[in-house]
């Protein structure tokens, strides 16, 4: 099972937004007590603007 999550988190985390985001991620749950979903929406919104700055 760690081999799967290993080799999934090497594909995901293919720049430094995305692991910046995930490490964000990972410490804000860790510390408070926000539902996922709001995670899940906040990175939704990240993607397309992302892709507008960048072109």
């Amino acid at each position: 099972m760690k081999r799967y999550t290993v080799e999934l988190a090497g594909e995901a985390f293919v720049d430094p937004l995305t692991a910046g985001l995930a490490v964000l991620t990972l410490l804000l749950q860790w510390r408070t007590r926000l539902n996922t979903a709001w995670f899940i929406a906040v990175a939704a919104a990240i993607g397309p603007v992302r892709a507008l700055i960048t072109g």
